[in-house]
C-alpha cells in the first residue's frame, strides 16, 4: 500500500475513485491524480468563466464572485454526476454523449472570455456599424455575442480574432472533455477489477 496524502486523497475523490482502491494500484494513482487534477482546473475554469461572464453586466467584484462560486458548485456537480454516468456502465455511447455535452459547455465557458477578450474590437464594430454603441444591462446578453460574431466579420483583424477563438474553443474543449475519456479508458486498470471484485465478495 503507498501511503497517501490528504491532497492525492482529494483530487482522487474529485475524479469519483476510491482511495481506498487507488492505494493498491500503484501504477496507477498518479494517472487517478492526473484525472482529480484536470477536474480541478475545470472547477477553476467554471469558476472564473462565471466571474468573467458577470463582469460583463456589472461593475460589482462581490456579485461577480458570488457568480463565479455559484458555477463552479454548479459544474462539481456536473462532473460527479457525468464521471457516474460514465462509470455505472462503461459502454461507448455514453462517453459519446459526454463528448456532445462538453460541446454545449465549452462554448458557454469559452464565450464570456473571447467577449471580455475582444471588448474593444465589439465596440468597435458597434461604432462601425451603429454609429454608437448603445449597450445596455438588459441587451448586453445578446449584443455582445453579435458584436463578437461581427469582429469576426471585420476586414483588418477579423480573421485573426476567428482563429484565436477557434483555437481558445479547441483548447477549452479538450481541457473540458480530456479527463473523461481517460476515465473511460481505465475500466479496463487494476482498480476496477479490485473494486470489482470487493463489490462480488461484499455482496455475499
Amino acid at each position: 500500500m503507498i501511503p497517501k496524502s490528504k491532497f492525492k486523497t482529494i483530487l482522487w475523490e474529485l475524479a469519483s475513485y476510491n482511495p481506498f482502491f487507488v492505494n493498491y494500484c500503484k501504477t496507477s494513482y498518479n494517472n487517478f491524480s492526473s484525472i482529480g487534477l484536470l477536474f480541478f482546473i475545470q472547477i477553476l475554469i467554471a469558476f472564473f468563466s462565471g466571474y468573467v461572464s458577470m463582469s460583463l453586466f456589472f461593475d460589482n467584484i462581490f456579485i461577480s464572485l458570488l457568480v463565479g462560486i455559484f458555477y463552479s458548485t454548479l459544474f462539481y456537480f456536473y462532473i460527479k454526476k457525468t464521471t457516474f454516468f460514465i462509470s455505472v456502465n462503461p459502454e461507448k455511447i455514453r462517453i459519446q454523449i459526454v463528448f456532445l455535452l462538453s460541446i454545449l459547455v465549452s462554448a458557454v465557458f469559452t464565450l464570456p472570455f473571447l467577449i471580455k477578450l475582444f471588448i474593444i474590437q465589439i465596440e468597435y464594430s458597434f461604432l462601425i456599424k451603429n454609429g454608437l454603441l448603445n449597450l445596455t444591462i438588459y441587451n448586453k446578453i445578446w449584443k455582445l455575442p453579435y458584436g463578437l460574431f461581427q469582429a469576426w466579420l471585420n476586414k483588418d483583424n477579423g480573421s485573426l480574432i476567428l482563429i484565436i477563438s477557434i483555437s481558445f474553443y479547441f483548447f477549452m474543449l479538450f481541457i473540458l472533455q480530456y479527463p473523461f475519456t481517460l476515465i473511460f479508458k481505465n475500466f479496463n486498470s487494476i482498480y476496477y477489477k479490485l473494486s470489482n471484485l470487493y463489490e462480488e465478495e461484499f455482496s455475499k
